[in-house]
């Protein structure tokens, strides 16, 4: 709280008048600058009938969220990808089951009509799709380096989709089956 108050040069008393604590501070900062963009995102499930666009779309809104909050990928590096971080048990209980039981009810629905692979595992499918998009960001100025190119972020984009959409292998079989 002190440091806070130095870079916001304001008084500790101040902000402590405003927020009470550390924790009440934390939960007001994220609640108005992380949980309108989680929302936006998990809103899709309730907007979208057809499961592949509602994954897209998802995806798409993932996509968005990371590029237009620089913060957001770093944030959710140290706080959520690591194990202990102190992020975790907050997003988790504020993700709304509602739009959890429809994304999954839609993810099952869309296996169940072919439109779907129906191997994916319907209760990991929000996570896998976080990591690659996120991943694929974190990494992105590093593998240019390494490969000695440019990667643009419209190139990440839209090699993200493209593995969404038609996976490493394009086939009419699965090699799992």
């Amino acid at each position: 709280m002190k440091e806070i108050s130095l870079r916001a040069e304001i008084t500790a008393a101040t902000l402590y008048y405003h927020f009470s604590s550390r924790e009440n501070l934390i939960v007001e900062t994220l609640e108005s600058l992380l949980l309108p963009l989680i929302q936006r995102v998990w809103s899709t499930a309730k907007e979208i009938e057809d499961p592949v666009e509602m994954l897209l779309t998802m995806s798409s809104r993932l996509l968005n969220a990371t590029k237009s909050t620089p913060w957001y990928l770093s944030l959710w590096s140290r706080e959520l990808a690591n194990e202990g971080g102190t992020l975790r048990e907050f997003l988790g209980s504020r993700i709304n089951q509602t739009h959890l039981q429809l994304f999954l009810a839609k993810i099952r629905r869309g296996q169940a009509e072919g439109s779907l692979n129906p191997q994916l595992i319907p209760e990991l499918l929000f996570m896998s799709l976080v990591g690659l998009i996120y991943t694929t960001f974190l990494g992105q100025d590093d593998w240019a380096k390494i490969c000695a190119t440019q990667i643009s972020d419209h190139q990440v984009r839209q090699h993200i989709l493209a593995l969404l959409t038609d996976g490493l292998i394009k086939r009419e079989e699965s090699r799992h089956e």
